[in-house]
């Protein structure tokens, strides 16, 4: 590649799905996100359409972002509730024991390894952000299947005994 003077701004044009449900696989990326504004603090968590339940088909491999705002109380019901729908929560449970900090780097960590690859049912719509683009809107998460399974391009290096 060769270096050379750029344009002064670019439109990525991220496409967002439009509204439906669909299967989506939890992705690398997992990481705590704090808004420069209110100073609040998240847990982002990335994943693309694997496959479309109902809407349409051209969704099928583009990318939502769920944050979940884990120093809350509402936070915490849903981390505890992805856990239990993505089959992790016992082992959460015993490898981390007792009232643990949500920012905890250990707790992040272990989320990051063991999360990518899991599969859950997600109904999203789309909304209007501050700069008036349209952005996926994630509504209702459902456990999906029976037990999820880790596909082999996702990032399982956590050892299985821990």
């Amino acid at each position: 590649m060769k270096l050379q003077q750029g344009e002064t701004s670019m439109d990525l044009d991220f496409q967002s799905p439009q509204p439906g449900i669909s299967v989506c696989q939890l992705s690398e990326g997992i990481k705590l996100f704090t808004n420069q504004t209110t100073s609040k603090t998240s847990l982002q968590i990335p994943m693309e359409i694997v496959e479309v339940i109902d809407g349409p088909k051209e969704n099928m491999g583009l990318r939502l972002t769920h944050f979940i705002p884990i120093e809350t109380e509402f936070g915490e019901r849903q981390l505890n509730n992805l856990l239990t729908m993505t089959g992790l929560i016992q082992q959460f449970s015993e490898r981390f024991s007792g009232d643990i900090e949500p920012t905890d780097e250990k707790f992040i960590t272990t989320l990051s390894m063991k999360l990518p690859g899991k599969l859950l049912k997600v109904k999203h719509d789309t909304r209007k952000d501050n700069q008036d683009k349209e952005r996926a809107n994630i509504r209702k998460v459902e456990q999906y299947g029976p037990k999820t399974k880790p596909t082999p391009t996702a990032n399982n290096n956590a050892p299985e005994d821990w």
